[in-house]
């Protein structure tokens, strides 16, 4: 199996709530990457990153409906800040 590097990269992975759109997530969390984890069930993916984040990944989740176009900007903007800034001061302290 390949094994890829994404540390200092941001996954925007969408239908992260459940199957393989939260395996998607885990995979690239455990890659390095920082992951926004996006689901029309906001309640869904709340829970999803709870479990990413308790093994110690660096994870945003965020209620989006992928065919909103406003609702993907707006989750795109907000990864990019939160997502992103967390995952560089955790790098710093590292």
């Amino acid at each position: 199996m390949a094994t890829y590097d994404f540390s200092g990269q941001v996954a925007f992975v969408t239908g992260a709530g459940t199957g393989i759109g939260v395996a998607a997530a885990e995979a690239f969390a455990e890659a390095g990457a920082a992951v926004a984890m996006v689901d029309v069930d906001g309640n869904v993916v709340e829970q999803a990153a709870g479990q990413l984040s308790d093994k110690g990944h660096h994870v945003l989740p965020l209620q989006c409906d992928v065919s909103v176009d406003g609702d993907v900007a707006a989750a795109v903007k907000q990864s990019r800040g939160s997502v992103a800034s967390t995952w560089r001061s955790t790098m710093r302290e590292s």
